[in-house]
């Protein structure tokens, strides 16, 4: 918890350097859905406070990076089956502590404040 509070103040100071804009990512192999709300609650305070524009995606493990050639020592299961879906843009992976709809459903609702000048309107709950 003390990692992440660093991690947020730092978030901080690099959104209000970056002219009030910036992008987070959920759907990490490591989080769970309690951390992907913590990430939603950090883009509400950013945009509340400073009017931040940030934009979220979801984390993606494209072909032959780290996370995908250990995803099965990770827990992280690809739901996706056609690599032309593995894309920011919209969620491809769950693990035990999340799934894809978990993330969408964050997602929705951080579009109340966050990505103004971008926004995934092709993802649909399934």
């Amino acid at each position: 918890m003390v990692q992440k509070r660093r991690y947020e103040e730092e978030f901080k100071k690099q959104i209000v350097a970056l002219f009030n804009g910036g992008k987070s990512f959920i759907g990490h192999f490591c989080e769970t859905k309690e951390t992907m709300e913590e990430t939603l609650d950090l883009i509400k305070k950013m945009y509340l406070k400073y009017k931040a524009d940030i934009a979220l995606f979801f984390n993606t493990q494209y072909p032959r990076t780290w996370q995908f050639t250990h995803k099965d020592v990770l827990g992280i299961r690809i739901v996706a089956s056609e690599y032309s879906t593995f894309t920011s843009m919209m969620p491809i992976v769950e693990t035990d502590e999340f799934t894809v709809n978990d993330q969408r459903n964050i997602y929705y609702e951080a579009l109340n404040y966050c990505g103004r000048s971008f926004k995934i309107d092709s993802i649909k709950n399934e």
